[in-house]
């Protein structure tokens, strides 16, 4: 229900200044019926309205400074990934197993630390896979 009410926030705003899409998406997946979202201002904003008239239980804006774990995040995330790339020769393979919120299951120890950075660089645009993670 609550993707669909993203992608309903979307068609909302429509074309932002810029020319691009709004963007509304699940960004943390944290417990059954409990969810964060992000994107762009208007599309939260509007995403906030239709779940009220919806019957969501809550519905309130957090005090973040970006639009986590959205596309609109892939830029900082290469550079992460660049950054990563760059000192992997410093990088150890894990001794114990990793729990990635990007996949929402382990790397087990031994994982080639290129690997990682590829989960670790992706979890900036990706959700967060936090109930998953836990199951």
């Amino acid at each position: 229900v609550l993707e669909a009410l993203c992608v309903e926030a979307v068609h909302e705003v429509g074309l932002l200044a810029d020319g691009r899409e709004a963007i509304c998406k699940v960004s943390n997946h944290l417990f059954q019926n409990g969810y964060t979202c992000s994107g762009d201002r208007a599309a939260v904003e509007a995403l906030k309205r239709l779940c009220e008239r919806a019957g969501a239980l809550q519905a309130r804006f957090l005090k973040t400074s970006g639009a986590f774990h959205t596309s609109l995040m892939e830029p900082a995330g290469m550079k992460l990934l660049k950054a990563l790339r760059a000192r992997v020769t410093d990088m150890n393979f894990p001794r114990i197993d990793v729990y990635m919120n990007v996949r929402g299951t382990a790397q087990r120890a031994g994982t080639d630390p290129r690997e990682l950075n590829y989960d670790l660089s992706a979890q900036v645009a990706s959700p967060v896979l936090w109930q998953q993670t836990i199951e």
